[in-house]
């Protein structure tokens, strides 16, 4: 039980107490003024009966009659005395139950202070709770604000890290297919992690694009997307080979999931015909004809030539004409 509720229980109990005693004191004040009266009657009562005795002293009176008068008088006297004696007792708790009233009344007005004192007090304290716990909330959406904007520049700092590696890995292709260019005047030396066999598999997969694109034909787009499909996933492979920021599991997956792990880790390429490829090339392996509309044959052709150019395997052809 809270300090307030004792104070409020205590405060209800005194009440109660003080209704009680006014009760008492009412009861009693009428019972002290119905004795004053009857003491009043006894009184004139009495005096009336000396008068009688007065005026009848010279008068022979018989004996039996004084005395009936002498134990008439002697009850008056005696009534007279027991309540005089009551009235005091009366009086007695009168003033006993006044000073109780004023000490329970007393009682009550300090409780009544210390209750508004606590319930000020609570009412700080509430509020005291209330701003602490705004404020933690405001430090709470602060830190979680913080928290994102840190993760944001993570975020940031591992994209421009794995684009300034991507570039790099994105010249060193180029520059093997430069050295091979029919035009080029002597090659530029490589990077030792470029080998022999990554070398030939990088011009392979040019060969096979450059195949693709002079075998290209809107209505018949089956050896374009054949040979184009291949020099995509090869040079895809390649490129997770040469990138030191790219985790070697990534060569366990399937081809969409890569180019999509190569896109949410900062790589430009269009992903719009990934699924669509696919699933025409999976229909051509089991059998079934595909013939795509012109219109998609020049999306599909276009997607090719956009990504492929951005991995650097574009340009001059290099097959044996």
């Amino acid at each position: 039980m809270s300090q307030i509720e004792e104070i409020l229980s205590l405060d209800k109990h005194l009440k109660e107490e003080l209704n009680s005693h006014l009760r008492q004191k009412a009861h009693l004040s009428s019972e002290y003024n119905r004795l004053t009266k009857k003491e009043k009657d006894l009184i004139d009562r009495f005096k009336e009966f000396k008068e009688q005795t007065k005026t009848k002293k010279d008068v022979h009176v018989p004996k039996h009659d004084i005395n009936k008068f002498l134990q008439m008088k002697n009850k008056l006297e005696e009534e007279i005395k027991n309540i005089r004696h009551e009235i005091s007792n009366l009086e007695e708790q009168l003033t006993q139950l006044k000073t109780e009233s004023n000490l329970i009344d007393s009682k009550i007005e300090h409780l009544e202070q210390e209750k508004t004192e606590q319930q000020k007090v609570t009412l700080e304290e509430k509020q005291k709770n209330l701003r602490s716990k705004r404020a933690n909330v405001k430090l709470k959406n602060a830190r979680e604000r913080m928290k994102k904007v840190n993760n944001r520049f993570t975020q940031q700092e591992t994209i421009k890290k794995n684009l300034e590696s991507f570039y790099k890995t994105l010249t060193d292709i180029q520059q093997v297919i430069s050295n091979y260019s029919p035009l080029s005047e002597g090659g530029s030396k490589l990077p030792d992690e470029i080998s022999t066999d990554i070398q030939d598999e990088i011009i392979a997969s040019k060969k096979l694009f450059d195949q693709a694109q002079m075998k290209y034909s809107a209505n018949d787009v089956t050896p374009f997307l054949i040979n184009a499909q291949k020099a995509y996933e090869m040079i895809v492979l390649i490129f997770i080979k040469l990138c030191p920021e790219l985790p070697l599991s990534l060569l366990e997956q399937d081809f969409s999931s890569q180019v999509f792990s190569l896109v949410n880790k900062g790589l430009i390429l269009n992903t719009r015909h990934v699924n669509a490829v696919e699933t025409m090339l999976k229909k051509l392996e089991k059998g079934v004809e595909i013939a795509p509309l012109a219109s998609f044959a020049n999306e599909v052709k276009s997607y090719f030539i956009e990504n492929l150019t951005y991995l650097r395997i574009t340009g001059w052809v290099l097959l044996d004409l």
